[in-house]
């Protein structure tokens, strides 16, 4: 079982009055079963997979290369990177577009 975050909205095509379904999903982490039960039983499923996320990220120190060093041979620095951190924004950032866009969240396992 892992969590899956989606968003849905109803839409009807102006020309032809019809309504449709559009649904568009964000591409979560997997979770261990016993997180998602964890997850879903909170009243707020997005927040608990945040904290999730973030409590299993770390920061990483990735080495920076040259944009003409196409082969990486000679690192020119370092940089600090939190996967975690990054995605959790892009979370925020889908989250906030959806309601935005009219579609309501939705948290399940499957």
């Amino acid at each position: 079982m892992n969590i899956h975050i989606s968003a849905e909205r109803t839409v009807t095509v102006n020309k032809t009055g019809k309504q449709s379904t559009q649904r568009v999903s964000f591409d979560c982490y997997q979770t261990p079963t016993k997180v998602t039960y964890e997850i879903l039983a909170t009243p707020a499923p997005i927040e608990a997979y945040k904290a999730w996320a973030l409590s299993i990220s770390k920061d990483d120190e990735e080495e920076v290369f040259a944009a003409d060093d196409y082969m990486c041979d000679t690192p020119i620095g370092k940089k600090t990177v939190n996967y975690g951190k990054q995605h959790i924004t892009e979370l925020e950032a889908f989250v906030a577009e959806c309601e935005a866009e009219g579609y309501e969240i939705e948290v399940y396992d499957l």
